[in-house]
């Protein structure tokens, strides 16, 4: 595996810690309709808990995105259906642990970290709201080094 695809597997966290309703079976917040910060709070948590609890990359995101999805993730093109195709190449041989999360002004956050292959590594992935629909995602990915100058974990 290519040490590139990291970023793309770490924007699949796990929400270990950070507590997440039940997925909302069929339901679609896309195209978005007006939404409160606590509502977009829910939506996020119940995005969280569909990918990264229930691990379903096709189920959060048809939910959660719409199919011109905003993709900023140099290694992934943007659109649902890249995003997804991509997602699930990752997912089954990724590990996730949320360790925080927070919803502002419309745009979400979460921080996790993950393993992949032996491989730990800290990620925030960002997604900017339209209403109840996510319509834009950036990530940032660190891999842990055990030889680093800094002390401070990354978790």
């Amino acid at each position: 595996m290519q040490f590139f695809t990291l970023p793309l597997l770490a924007s699949a966290a796990a929400a270990a810690i950070v507590a997440c309703p039940p997925a909302a079976g069929n339901r679609t917040y896309c195209p978005g309709k007006p939404a409160t910060n606590k509502q977009q709070e829910d939506i996020f948590a119940e995005f969280r808990n569909t990918y990264f609890i229930e691990r379903d990359a096709s189920a959060a995101l048809n939910a959660h995105m719409p199919e011109d999805y905003i993709q900023h993730n140099p290694n992934i093109l943007s659109g649902r259906q890249n995003a997804i195709d991509a997602l699930n190449q990752f997912l089954p041989l990724t590990t996730f642990t949320v360790l925080r999360a927070g919803v502002q002004n419309n745009l979400a956050w979460v921080h996790i970290k993950g393993e992949l292959q032996g491989t730990i590594f800290a990620t925030v992935d960002i997604f900017r709201f339209e209403g109840t629909c996510m319509r834009e995602h950036w990530d940032v990915t660190q891999i842990a080094n055990a030889s680093s100058p800094n002390p401070l974990a990354l978790f």
